[in-house]
């Protein structure tokens, strides 16, 4: 799928980003909850620069698979993926959607949690499911797993994610084909773009348009959050989606669910 992703490179240090996000622990999350973008910037292809040093960078233009490949490279040690998807439409909220996963050597724990009326299209042999929860942890002693649904205990239910994807791959998707503009003045560089893959949208969803991508990543490659925001159709509803996701160091769940 051809991507219009153009993309402006900016130092976190001159472009008046925020002093940092709120933490939300794992299984909270706001519901209603309204962000406003900040402005971004219209580059001309002019700008571009051709010798940005970033893994994935070649001759200013991002290619996804080799800066999913060095983010994947660089995720050492225990960390935390914490991904978020809000849908919302003109009389509420119809889904927030929170998933905190923990990797570290030979375990990983993973929670997810759903609220909202569009829940039930992810439990299974459920129509009117409006809440749903889900516990995992994998180690040497094996896998263990929890289930809720409405409250109540649910084992056997099967309760799928709206968006699934593995850190390399979740990388490529969202900043594949970006253009670099400016050369940074820090280790950090921020990403933007105005227009969103349909890669990036979950199945139920349809005809993403109206799209922005915010991302901050290390030379190293190394991805810190992306934010996806753009208009799609459900069901042949007009909705508003958020999709953020963080990478943060460490084991605690603690992440931030705002800009």
């Amino acid at each position: 799928m051809h991507r219009a992703l153009v993309v402006c490179l900016l130092a976190l240090a001159g472009c008046g980003a925020p002093a940092g996000p709120a933490g939300t622990p794992a299984g909270d999350t706001a519901t209603g909850e309204t962000v406003t973008p900040a402005p971004v910037p219209s580059p001309t292809a002019g700008d571009r620069l051709d010798d940005v040093d970033l893994p994935g960078v070649d001759d200013g233009v991002v290619d996804g698979a080799a800066l999913g490949a060095a983010h994947a490279d660089a995720l050492s040690g225990t960390y935390t993926r914490v991904v978020t998807l809000q849908i919302e439409a003109d009389d509420g909220t119809l889904l927030t959607y929170r998933e905190s996963r923990a990797v570290s050597d030979g375990a990983t724990s993973r929670r997810r949690s759903y609220r909202g009326p569009a829940t039930s299209r992810f439990v299974s042999g459920n129509s009117t499911a409006t809440t749903a929860r889900t516990v995992r942890s994998a180690d040497d002693d094996g896998t263990r797993r929890r289930t809720f649904v409405d409250g109540d205990p649910a084992p056997g239910r099967q309760v799928a994610a709206p968006v699934a994807a593995d850190d390399r791959t979740m990388v490529a998707t969202l900043l594949d084909g970006a253009v670099v503009f400016d050369r940074p003045r820090s280790a950090t560089y921020r990403l933007s773009a105005d227009d969103v893959s349909g890669e990036a949208a979950p199945d139920l969803l349809a005809a993403p348009e109206a799209g922005s991508v915010d991302a901050t990543v290390r030379r190293t490659g190394r991805v810190d959050r992306v934010v996806v925001r753009y208009d799609a159709l459900l069901d042949g509803r007009r909705v508003s989606v958020t999709r953020r996701v963080f990478w943060v160091r460490g084991a605690d769940s603690l992440a931030p669910t705002g800009e």
